[in-house]
């Protein structure tokens, strides 16, 4: 696993959200550059930025599926014990 992300992994969802925010909002930038005929590196930043971007989104969606299930199972486990009773 990359460096990237495992410092990803370690936020909290409110803290990934703000996180794709300010990516978006560079990514807006870096392509405002490169309209106007920025240099190569920033090509190669705002690829980067991109993958970042959907690094972000990829663990967002993950953290919401993790909870669905743990919703899902809980409340599996109450309608469970009701029918048993």
């Amino acid at each position: 696993m990359s460096k990237i992300m495992k410092e990803l992994r370690d936020l909290a969802a409110d803290e990934l959200s703000k996180k794709l925010e300010d990516l978006n909002k560079e990514k807006f930038k870096l392509n405002a550059a490169r309209a106007s005929g920025a240099a190569a590196q920033d090509v190669a930043k705002f690829r980067t930025v991109r993958k970042n971007i959907a690094r972000v989104k990829t663990l967002l969606k993950e953290q919401e599926i993790v909870a669905k299930k743990s919703k899902l199972s809980k409340s599996s486990k109450k309608v469970m014990g009701k029918k048993k009773e």
